[in-house]
């Protein structure tokens, strides 16, 4: 009891940086010297901490950069709410991915919504720089940012991860036999976690495009990324039936001896050949234990289980789960708490504090505004008429005719409206 007591205290105290940044290297060594093997132990933890709270680094945004922590208390604002972010910073979700527009080429179908969508992509395009200049230099949290296309950084769009290094590594541990059956068998914990956060290959290219393995690692389980990718899986290999002259889904699971294989299944209605179909995608068959396709799609779909309602609240976790593995209860359990605390963080009224505390170990150093962001995403790009030339230029090189590209930058010189400038896919007559 006496020991417990005296572990309690020690762990109490290696938890506050005053006091551990307070004992000197030869105290510690004396104590672990001639305390007994349960307080070298104890002792032992309390250096760990020690050596973590000395080396985490202290972030600060002093007076003149207004503008930095601006741009990123928008970015985390926007992630949170949108793109599971508060679940990446307490550590049930190891990444985050999404996949940003390039600036020179929204759908303008909803006007108002590829408006939010454009200013989303200034924003973030700001919140990777100044990520780059406070938040690089610990090791627990990677923002990663890959073009789209490359060698076109000016207006191009970006894959962006949020990474927890951490969890991430934890389950790539937890399913490293996974990862090797599909990546092969020399893949190391390590190494696949380096290359997820710090090499320039694309989310999907260093998982080789697997759902199983990309449902792992977005923090879905084992047992509810395998079963959902399967069926994920088989749905790739279809083709859309939902307009003409395909065949509504339903229609498939009318017969139950009926046989089809997924991509071909349509040529007996519309005619051709299948010779495409057969080698570019190959043929999906049942799976152990089922006869037809039919019976294993219904049979895997019967074990979904669904979440809990508060996860379809903001912010929201929503991913396909599934009965029949590892129980779903503490991973429901996990990111429901993980929601109540994101909760409480946006109502906080410095979140931004309490978000680069929780990336760096230590409360940040803030010495500028910090009262709640007034301004619109444009006032923080630089040089905004240079901006414009980019993405201009960008989408001028989308036309293919030099004659089309000579009309659309008169277009854009001239007074008149005529002539009328060419259509082009991902621009409007809005647009332009």
């Amino acid at each position: 009891m006496f020991l417990q007591g005296i572990a309690s205290q020690v762990i109490t105290f290696a938890m506050d940086a005053n006091y551990v940044t307070s004992l000197g290297a030869s105290t510690i060594f004396a104590l672990v010297s001639n305390g007994t093997r349960a307080m070298r132990w104890i002792l032992l933890f309390f250096c760990v901490a020690q050596g973590y709270l000395l080396n985490a680094k202290q972030m600060s945004i002093h007076v003149d950069e207004r503008r930095d922590y601006e741009v990123l208390d928008l970015f985390f604002k926007m992630g949170i709410l949108e793109e599971e972010y508060g679940y990446v910073l307490e550590g049930v979700k190891p990444i985050s991915t999404r996949q940003f527009y390039p600036l020179d080429i929204f759908p303008m179908k909803d006007l108002r919504f590829s408006e939010n969508e454009f200013k989303k992509t200034l924003l973030v395009r700001e919140a990777i720089k100044v990520w780059n200049k406070l938040c690089s230099k610990q090791d627990r949290f990677v923002l990663k940012a890959i073009p789209v296309i490359e060698n076109e950084l000016d207006a191009c769009g970006f894959e962006v991860q949020f990474i927890h290094l951490p969890k991430l590594r934890e389950v790539i541990r937890e399913n490293i036999n996974l990862f090797r059956y599909v990546l092969g068998p020399a893949v190391e914990v390590d190494e696949l976690v380096n290359k997820l956060a710090y090499s320039n290959e694309r989310f999907a290219k260093v998982l080789q495009d697997d759902l199983t393995l990309t449902g792992i690692v977005l923090g879905f389980g084992s047992h509810n990324s395998i079963v959902g990718g399967r069926l994920e899986t088989i749905d790739r290999m279809s083709i859309s039936k939902d307009s003409a002259p395909f065949l509504p889904k339903s229609g498939l699971l009318q017969g139950e001896n009926s046989q089809w294989m997924y991509g071909t299944y349509y040529l007996e209605y519309a005619g051709g050949t299948d010779s495409f179909f057969r080698y570019a995608s190959g043929l999906t068959y049942p799976s152990f234990g089922f006869n037809t396709m039919q019976g294993e799609i219904l049979a895997l779909q019967s074990k979904i289980e669904y979440l809990p309602e508060a996860l379809e609240e903001q912010p929201r976790f929503i991913f396909a789960a599934f009965k029949g593995g590892d129980s779903n209860h503490s991973l429901f359990h996990a990111l429901q708490k993980a929601q109540a605390r994101t909760k409480s963080l946006l109502k906080t009224h410095h979140r931004l504090d309490k978000v680069l505390e929780m990336i760096g170990g230590k409360k940040p150093h803030i010495t500028c505004d910090k009262s709640s962001v007034q301004r619109s995403v444009w006032s923080f790009v630089e040089d905004p008429a240079a901006k414009w030339s980019c993405i201009l230029k960008g989408v001028a090189q989308r036309f293919k005719d030099p004659q089309d590209q000579q009309i659309f930058k008169r277009a854009l010189t001239e007074h008149l409206l005529s002539p009328i400038p060419p259509p082009m896919m991902g621009a409007s007559r809005e647009m332009l």
